[in-house]
């Protein structure tokens, strides 16, 4: 017998019989991009990792050996933009939008999305130490 671990085991059991029950060539003939999903994952994933891991190391190297005035320019158009993937990752990204499909509409994620922008950015800002606090407790709770 099935048994899933964690999570809700009727919604795991509910779509593995209705998957099952449909069958698997009726199901990529009504959704045809669903099996290039995996690489369209690595097409994003390995060069946003590539980029987090490798752009502030060349980014540097591209300050000391360019001209100013060229690597302003570039600094600005490219680099910049660029150094905003570090605060987002693209796993936690697409799971927090897969969590706003299926039935709901935006105003059930609209609250949602100001309480964790006054958390992410003010609290933890201006209370850091709170913010640490409850980190370690939800850390102790998860052990």
């Amino acid at each position: 017998m099935f048994t899933p671990t964690g999570g809700n085991s009727l919604t795991y059991s509910a779509s593995a019989v209705q998957y099952g029950a449909f069958g698997v060539k009726n199901f990529f003939s009504i959704y045809p991009i669903l099996p290039w999903c995996f690489l369209m994952g690595a097409a994003v994933g390995i060069p946003w990792a590539c980029t987090q891991k490798y752009g502030p190391a060349l980014r540097e190297r591209f300050r000391t050996t360019w001209r100013e005035t060229r690597y302003n320019t570039v600094n600005k158009y490219l680099f910049t933009p660029l150094s905003w993937l570090n605060y987002f990752d693209p796993a936690v990204t697409w799971s927090g939008a897969l969590n706003w499909t299926g039935g709901n509409n935006l105003t059930y994620a609209t609250n949602g999305v100001y309480i964790a922008f006054f958390f992410m950015y003010y609290v933890k800002r201006r209370y850091g130490a709170w913010c640490v606090i409850s980190l370690s407790i939800t850390r102790l709770g998860q052990e």
